[in-house]
């Protein structure tokens, strides 16, 4: 009898976890999509571009195992930005080209506005049909879009999904590299306004150090070393700071066009190194 009632109890246990709860189910293939996806997002953070765009294609490849369109869609945008990082346009045009065939044929309208907007970024003078902001974007997408705006001339425009992307950033790590390029943005349009300029640009500055994103924190230098209504030796060690962050990213171009403005604000003043 007692094994009877034990046994009993077994099926009443095996019947309540299948019937209330959904089993674990351990898929190896998501579970390295979403790895790889991680990595790839940490890389693109440090502008580690070149790893970046290794970690995105392999997460194309896991998700085309999967045979999961939303997957492949966000693996292949991903591994776009990644191209677009390196400089590799045309790459990155193609690969958005294949994702947007890809959204469009399974109606991820998100995902297709996301993807139009980094294609209209590419050109944004000759972009002809513009994704109209909703609700469902998130503060990635605004931001995206401002930027578009702003390349467009479109000041008014910018400066609405600047502030929007503001207002919808969280304060976390991502948010907050969300906030400081909005505030980058916001100080690029204010460049005529002392006062503005100079907050946007300090502000952006704090969002890039807090985080931790040394490419950013060179362009919030920059501007600062732009900006004449700063005192000359702030302006020249901005600009210092700015070129020695680019020469340990070892970006040449960046370097470079730093060291031009650390020169010429050194001439300028008659400033000693």
């Amino acid at each position: 009898m007692m094994w009877r009632g034990l046994l009993y109890a077994l099926c009443l246990l095996y019947v309540w976890a299948c019937g209330s709860s959904k089993p674990y189910v351990d898929n190896t293939y998501e579970a390295q999509l979403k790895e790889f996806t991680h990595a790839g997002v940490n890389a693109m953070r440090e502008s580690r571009w070149d790893t970046a765009s290794h970690a995105f294609s392999r997460a194309l490849q896991f998700s085309e195992l999967l045979s999961d369109p939303a997957f492949e869609v966000r693996s292949l945008y991903n591994l776009g930005m990644a191209y677009k990082g390196q400089k590799k346009w045309q790459q990155a045009q193609t690969t958005w080209l294949r994702a947007q065939k890809i959204a469009q044929r399974y109606a991820l309208a998100r995902a297709l506005a996301r993807i139009q907007i980094q294609l209209a970024l590419l050109r944004p003078k000759q972009a002809k049909h513009l994704p109209i902001p909703n609700k469902t974007w998130s503060a990635d997408m605004h931001l995206s879009f401002a930027a578009l705006l702003e390349l467009r001339g479109d000041d008014e425009g910018a400066e609405r999904a600047y502030h929007q992307v503001l207002q919808m950033a969280a304060d976390d790590k991502q948010g907050l590299m969300f906030q400081g390029r909005a505030m980058l943005g916001l100080a690029r349009m204010h460049r005529e306004s002392e006062d503005e300029h100079q907050h946007w640009a300090e502000q952006a500055l704090g969002c890039f150090r807090q985080v931790g994103a040394p490419q950013r924190t060179a362009q919030s230098l920059l501007l600062i070393a732009a900006d004449a209504q700063y005192v000359l030796w702030k302006r020249l060690d901005s600009a210092r700071r700015a070129q020695k962050i680019y020469s340990l990213l070892q970006d040449k171009q960046g370097s470079q066009r730093a060291q031009k403005i650390a020169e010429k604000l050194q001439y300028e003043g008659g400033v000693g190194g």
